[in-house]
């Protein structure tokens, strides 16, 4: 049996896609039509962060217990995904990045196999995939359910597969970079999302820093996987 292609897992936002405040207008309507809070995501870290693990700080912040929010967060997920594709709809402005689309062609044609690795649940990352002209692309995702953080959503996509694929994680914060290495997998750190400068990841020391996505990229991704 041929082995597997190697496969690059990225995040979306802030790495295939930008949403300034679409993100946090969404995730606020879900948690005040869910739970009955008024919350801002200023009150708690997001970046790098999932969903579920988002909802449950907040909840803790107005003393809502884990399973208060799990049993409320399929709701959540539907009321996020429905908001989020109708806030999109009327964007008009482009959502992926410019280069995002010849990229993935590229990584194709090079004999790789991209895929999504996100802290949005399935409802909200169809949506903007949908809405970014995206959805013809990284046909294998993994969405974060309800995982509480990168290492667990991470943790989650490796079980799924066979053990000796070669995998590269591809994100623009350092959760990202530290979920990866924890599980002893390379990653490369994009500068598009709030991170924007190398110095935002010398602690968590990725492989590779990239200023963009483009159809250089498999050929930065080979050289990786040889070295």
């Amino acid at each position: 049996m041929p082995d597997e292609p190697p496969l690059i897992l990225f995040d979306m936002d802030g790495t295939l896609v930008n949403l300034p405040n679409i993100q946090s207008a969404v995730f606020e309507h879900a948690m005040a039509n869910t739970y009955g809070i008024a919350t801002s995501l200023s009150q708690v870290p997001i970046h790098g962060a999932t969903h579920y693990g988002i909802a449950l700080a907040l909840g803790a912040l107005w003393g809502i217990d884990e399973e208060t929010i799990s049993a409320g967060f399929a709701e959540f997920t539907r009321l996020a995904g429905l908001e989020m594709d109708r806030l999109l709809r009327d964007y008009g402005q482009p959502l992926s990045f410019p280069r995002i689309r010849e990229m993935a062609a590229a990584l194709q044609s090079a004999g790789y196999q991209a895929g999504i690795m996100t802290g949005n649940p399935r409802e909200v990352g169809e949506a903007v995939l949908r809405h970014a002209g995206l959805d013809g692309f990284f046909l294998l995702r993994h969405f974060s359910g309800r995982h509480r953080d990168r290492n667990e959503l991470l943790a989650g996509v490796l079980d799924s597969m066979s053990g000796n694929r070669k995998v590269v994680i591809v994100g623009d914060t350092p959760a990202d970079i530290i979920a990866s290495h924890h599980f002893g997998l390379p990653a490369v750190a994009v500068t598009t999302g709030i991170f924007r400068s190398e110095l935002d990841f010398r602690d968590c020391h990725p492989e590779l820093i990239c200023p963009c996505l483009d159809a250089t990229f498999p050929q930065a991704i080979a050289g990786l996987l040889a070295g």
